[in-house]
């Protein structure tokens, strides 16, 4: 009779870890879930950056002395847009404005196949995202050692950038750290965090 007890016991032990270790799989799956959505916030703030620098592209072509951001001597943004600091061949913006339509498409099909995607494509758009960052920081410089004016959509990118860095940055986290505890749980990887 007692031994009929403990195997009972064992029993109800062992089932007991299973629904703890299936309920901490389904916990981690909806982590990817979180992942996914962050995916949407990318997007978001890509139109956004997308706009911004539009409409900064505007300012620097625009044939207008002042522009809507030219408050003072020292916030203006066509000064800034204008200078030979900010021309390479065309205006930075521009290609901020095509960097910004790579992560609005790139993120649109990822939210469209329901998945991150493999390892390589959160570096890529990471390194992108840093050389934003990058040509950020060479702006804000620009701005407040070289021209001493100040330009709020120039700031207002530089931010977006940091923004899209910071979310696939949070994203990868995500994806990698799921991957690790899946495997520890012995589950099933799949496509979301399979190559990480």
């Amino acid at each position: 009779m007692v031994k009929h007890a403990s195997v009972r016991n064992r029993i109800r032990q062992e089932v007991k870890q299973e629904l703890r270790r299936e309920e901490e799989i389904r916990f981690v799956r909806q982590r990817l879930c979180m992942a996914d959505r962050l995916m949407h916030v990318l997007v978001f703030l890509a139109i956004l950056g997308a706009l911004v620098t539009l409409c900064l592209t505007w300012v620097a072509y625009s044939p207008y002395e002042k522009s809507f951001c030219s408050v003072s001597e020292t916030v203006d943004c066509k000064v800034v847009a204008q200078s030979g600091y900010f021309f390479i061949g065309a205006p930075l913006s521009l290609f901020g404005f095509l960097v910004y339509v790579v992560f609005i498409l790139v993120g649109m099909l990822l939210i469209k196949g329901r998945t991150i995607g493999p390892k390589e494509y959160h570096w890529a758009l990471m390194g992108l995202a840093g050389i934003g960052v990058v040509f950020g920081i060479y702006m804000f410089y620009v701005q407040k050692a070289l021209l001493g004016v100040w330009c709020p959509l120039c700031i207002t990118s530089f931010m977006i950038f940091i923004g899209i860095l910071g979310v696939l940055i949070t994203s990868y986290e995500f994806c990698r750290r799921c991957r690790q505890r899946l495997i520890k749980l012995g589950a099933h990887l799949d496509d979301r965090c399979r190559y990480y």
